[in-house]
């Protein structure tokens, strides 16, 4: 901060003295236009740091995600699939026992949950739902379709 109020002042006392030796003629002569100049360094000057700013944000881009994992969000994209591990399976695994609890109505007891991950994309590949007891009787196509399209992978639904 030392430096940047130095720097300030020394550029506003070189542009007075330029601007006191410029000769000044007819209409201004070339004074007016020292003087325009010398305003339009100084409010640079003054700018600086919010440019600083501005561009040490964009180099961060995106909070340094896309510089750090490439340019494209397939790549940062396969990355963060590739990362998918043991808990985050059992975390959609709860996650989807609490959907079918709360908008099918289903006891946790009445059905239970297998999840199936591709091996060569870590990705989830298929949703297999077991229902017992009273779940048996829960509508199967649109309990497949709910977590169809919340999941974007194969549901497939078994009695027993």
């Amino acid at each position: 901060m030392k430096e940047y109020i130095i720097s300030i002042i020394a550029l506003a006392f070189i542009c007075a003295v330029v601007s006191m030796l410029s000769p000044e003629g007819e209409g201004g002569g070339l004074g007016k236009h020292v003087k325009l100049i010398s305003g339009l360094l100084l409010i640079l000057a003054c700018l600086s740091p919010i440019i600083s700013l501005v561009k040490g944000l964009y180099d961060l881009d995106l909070a340094g995600l896309r510089y750090h994992y490439g340019k494209s969000s397939e790549e940062y994209e396969s990355i963060f699939l590739s990362e998918l591990s043991i808990a985050d399976v059992e975390n959609v695994k709860q996650d989807v026992e609490n959907r079918l609890a709360e908008k099918f109505g289903l006891k946790k007891e009445s059905f239970s949950v297998s999840i199936r991950i591709t091996p060569e994309r870590d990705r989830i590949d298929l949703i297999l739902i077991r229902l017992f007891d009273s779940a048996i009787w829960t509508d199967t196509g649109k309990l497949e379709e709910y977590l169809e399209r919340i999941y974007n992978c194969e549901v497939v639904t078994a009695i027993g």
